[in-house]
């Protein structure tokens, strides 16, 4: 980044941190942020733009004013008012046509929204055109073929490749979630929240099933070792470049990519600073919740005395932890551990521990395992999906991501996963870090590590070891991590005796997430069914750093904001806040005519409010961008003023804080600006939360 843009920006994040209650203050440093508030993506270089030379770049910066000012001028022609502003903006390069073009989200004082796109000459373009024109491009280069597995076969003679085929399930059979459930206690809600999951799972297996086996039938004629994974679309097999050529023909199939392997996310740097496993402190922890810890290999040392033997569920019976430095026993510690002084948060619920060894002891780490490992405690039960690896190498979401989000989307289940460790320098202690690349699909909560400092609540500073960049998507807008946790000297379980250790990792911050949704599932047994709500609440609850009330919103390297489980389990109970699952449907719900959710919120206050919505993983351009693009507003009741609006295009969930000078009602008003889902309305969650300022 140059200087005068370092300047600028560091500039405006100070003037619109100091004058968030000033709207008017607020958007012009949102304006020198490219348009979306603390969104910090930089505009991609094209061939004519080499030049870096501070006269080069103030030209640069120019020409990006100018076209802003255009889009201003004709938002104001198009919506015949000129109180406009932008709320976002992305500079795309489509790298198959060699195409650039800056697209822009521009808001009217009524809170209407209109987009418009420009090429670098200022001409206006159609960019969803443009958009589908560089994915036919792509379809015609790689074919069924994952960009990865493309490249490989390039290079590689007739030898067999490990691979994962899979097909789009289609015309999904459609059971409707209740807001509530009906019943007396948790214990007949809780009876019915499974029912009903069961239910949805028998119904997606039903309507796979005949596709699934001719699938397997077609594949077994090259390989006969090949598997399916459970109820899913996937088939793992070795096949050679001539068998895949050949099998890339068949309508059956729609995509084909590498079975590669995955890595822990472990980090294990030399630091002196205890940190205890924070509490909440309701009487609740995860009582009768099933959690599920996906692992690279080895067995959780439930022999241990802090450990709750009868009720961890060991996944496999094979045993090497010690290539792995105790990874499953710690990062099980975090959520299980009855330790007075080292304390899991959920240390009440039931722990499915799983991972697989080879017969050779050594831990299992092909992703298509990862993958057969979750569907098995998909069946036993579990509600949270714990992923303490990481499964890509590229910065685009890949065939793994796609499971774990159908997990989410198709099962309903929740999903944390690492944002994982960054191998760089900057990591303090000579860390030995474990990957560059961290997860990237779009349903789970992403979560990185921050340093506890030595005050509660106001000491706290990034990991510099925790990873941070964006995954690549249509706009290049999306923002990763979603928050972050405890990662940072975390004392936790070991795999042998009664020991306890000390580690470092994004792998001990994700369990400190799936330990917050099983207790707010215990305080509402609705959630165990709601994943978008539990996003939702969690990322509507998160607090700032530096003891500040104000958490961050879509940071490059915070998210938004640090978890806190306190404030999430009150949100889920109702307290200081509220959550509430819904659809959303396509072509209805329009900036016009949007869908309104109405919520009371306290005088002198601080409020966030979260919309999350999935992606479903058989949406046709996956792999490129989410499967709808989902805004919305905030409008006051009584006098009609709109205080934020949150509008981006390849995130799937959108944030809007706000201060509240006096106790009123407002309007949470959201709609679908692209609809690409394969059905006509999705479920999603709003989650809202204030605190005194």
């Amino acid at each position: 980044m140059n200087i005068l843009n370092t300047v600028a920006k560091a500039t405006a994040r100070k003037i619109y941190r100091i004058n968030r209650r000033s709207p008017a203050i607020s958007m012009c440093a949102a304006l020198i942020l490219s348009g979306s508030a603390l969104s910090f993506a930089e505009a991609p270089k094209t061939d004519t733009e080499k030049d870096n030379t501070p006269e080069a770049e103030m030209v640069k910066l120019k020409a990006k004013q100018l076209r802003k000012e255009r889009a201003l001028s004709m938002a104001r022609k198009k919506m015949n008012r000129n109180d406009v502003s932008i709320i976002a903006s992305s500079d795309k390069k489509f790298s198959m046509s060699n195409k650039s073009i800056s697209r822009y989200k521009v808001v009217g004082g009524d809170g209407d929204v209109v987009e418009l796109a420009f090429d670098k000459d200022g001409n206006e373009v159609d960019a969803e055109a443009l958009f589908q024109r560089e994915q036919a491009m792509k379809k015609r280069k790689y074919g069924k073929f994952s960009h990865e597995l493309y490249e490989k076969l390039k290079h590689v003679k007739d030898d067999a490749l490990p691979v994962v085929i899979s097909f789009r399930v289609r015309n999904k059979p459609h059971l409707s979630k209740p807001e509530k459930l009906t019943g007396q206690g948790k214990h007949s809600k809780k009876a019915s929240a499974k029912a009903l999951i069961d239910k949805r799972a028998q119904m997606m297996a039903k309507h796979t099933l005949k596709k699934r086996r001719k699938l397997l039938k077609l594949i077994k004629r090259s390989d006969p070792q090949a598997q399916m994974i459970g109820d899913t679309p996937n088939v793992v097999a070795s096949l050679s470049k001539s068998q895949l050529k050949r099998l890339s023909r068949s309508k059956l199939i729609d995509h084909i990519a590498l079975n590669s392997n995955n890595t822990p996310g472990l980090s294990s740097s030399r630091i002196d600073t205890l940190a205890t496993i924070a509490n909440v402190n309701l009487g609740l922890r995860g009582d009768g919740v099933q959690i599920a810890q996906i692992e690279v290999g080895g067995i959780v040392n439930e022999a241990h005395q802090d450990l709750p033997a009868n009720r961890i569920v060991q996944g496999h019976s094979s045993a090497c932890e010690s290539t792995l430095v105790g990874h499953p026993s710690e990062v099980a510690g975090v959520m299980m551990s009855t330790n007075s002084v080292n304390e899991g948060l959920s240390n009440r619920a039931t722990l499915w521990a799983g991972g697989r060894c080879d017969s050779n002891g050594n831990p299992d780490t092909t992703n298509a395992t990862a993958r057969t490992i979750t569907t098995n405690a998909v069946n036993w039960g579990a509600r949270v999906i714990n992923v303490s690896s990481t499964f890509g190498t590229t910065g685009s979401v890949n065939t793994t991501d796609q499971f774990f989000d159908r997990i989410v989307f198709d099962n309903w289940r929740t999903h944390v996963t690492i944002a994982g460790n960054r191998a760089t320098a900057a990591c303090a202690g000579g860390a030995t870090v474990n990957t560059t690349v961290g997860n990237r699909g779009y349903n789970g909560i992403i979560v990185g590590a921050y340093v506890e400092g030595g005050v509660l609540w106001g000491d706290e500073s990034v990991w510099p070891c925790s990873q941070w960049e964006d995954p690549t998507s249509g706009d290049d807008d999306r923002q990763e991590p979603a928050l972050l946790a405890p990662g940072v000297s975390i004392t936790t379980t070991a795999n042998t005796g009664n020991n306890f250790v000390t580690r470092n990792g994004t792998s001990y911050s994700a369990p400190h997430v799936s330990a917050t949704a099983a207790i707010m599932m215990e305080a509402d047994p609705d959630l165990e069914y709601w994943p978008e709500r539990v996003k939702a609440i969690i990322l509507a609850s998160t607090i700032g750093l530096q003891g500040s009330v104000f958490p961050e919103r879509m940071h490059e390297t915070i998210g938004n904001g640090r978890l806190d489980a306190l404030a999430a389990v009150n949100v889920a109970r109702g307290v200081n806040g509220g959550n509430i699952g819904t659809s959303l449907s396509c072509g209805t719900h329009t900036s016009s005519n949007p869908l309104k959710i109405t919520i009371p919120v306290g005088g002198v206050n601080r409020a966030r409010v979260v919309v999350n919505f999935p992606t479903d993983p058989d949406y046709v351009d996956y792999f490129s961008r989410p499967s709808m693009d989902v805004d919305f507003r905030v409008r006051r009741k009584s006098d009609n003023f709109i205080l934020g609006s949150s509008a981006t295009w390849d995130n799937t969930y959108e944030i809007v804080d706000f201060v509240t000078p006096f106790a009123d009602t407002y309007d949470i008003e959201i709609w679908a600006a692209r609809c690409g889902s394969s059905t006509a309305s999705q479920y999603i969650g709003v989650a809202w939360h204030e605190d005194d300022i």
